[in-house]
């Protein structure tokens, strides 16, 4: 979508907020390069994806994780997801590793993979700063829906495993961070983006926000 479509006609902004992304070669850029600005016919941007999805892909493992690492596979799947979008068979097998290390490593273990100073860690990823376990669990299944895995039983079955943690009285999970990371995870999902929970969640949001449009900060806790 072009900027001019998403400002309709007759609005006009004093800067060109996209003008950031006209050189960048990152996933975030590349892909703001191709669906807003519209320069993916251009040769330098099919050099620069080539050569970003060249390093998203580096490093692999056989286990099909990066550096057996769940950050680090989560980070490459989203910037896969950014650039390639469509599923292959090694973007395949390393959703099916986090699923598999998410079900087999008790959540101390998981904290401990992660590591501290996680808000810096999150960069560029679509969730925030929380609990490491609902973090990762949010992350796993985002990445399994967008690539079209939301349905199969493993993710399935994780999403079943959340739902039954939500407290309907207070329209949240634990935390509200964990909140706006399984909210993030349920969104995308065809069956539940629609559903009474997810309606209760966004009416949660919207209730705390100020008359100014913001939420000052009291969105993380």
């Amino acid at each position: 979508m072009m900027c001019k479509e998403v400002l309709g006609k007759g609005c006009m902004l004093k800067y060109d907020f996209l003008s950031i992304f006209k050189g960048s070669a990152t996933p975030v850029g590349l892909y703001a390069r191709n669906r807003w600005i519209g320069l993916d016919d251009d040769s330098c941007w099919q050099k620069d994806f080539d050569k970003t999805v060249a390093a998203l892909r580096k490093g692999q493992l056989a286990n099909c994780s990066w550096d057996t690492s769940p950050l680090l596979t989560i980070h490459r799947l989203f910037g896969l997801h950014l650039t390639v979008r469509q599923p292959d068979d090694d973007i395949d097998k390393a959703l099916e590793w986090l699923v598999f290390t998410l079900d087999t490593l008790p959540n101390a273990q998981i904290s401990t993979l992660f590591g501290k100073q996680l808000s810096s860690k999150i960069e560029n990823l679509p969730f925030v700063d929380g609990d490491v376990a609902d973090l990762f669990k949010a992350a796993v299944l985002f990445l399994s829906t967008i690539f079209g895995k939301g349905e199969e039983e493993a993710v399935a079955r994780i999403f079943q495993e959340v739902m039954a943690r939500f407290d309907i009285k207070r329209r949240r999970w634990t935390s509200l961070a964990s909140t706006q990371n399984f909210l993030r995870a349920f969104v995308v999902h065809p069956e539940y983006k629609h559903s009474e929970m997810i309606h209760k969640v966004v009416r949660l949001f919207a209730d705390m926000q100020s008359k100014s449009g913001t939420w000052n900060g009291r969105i993380n806790s």
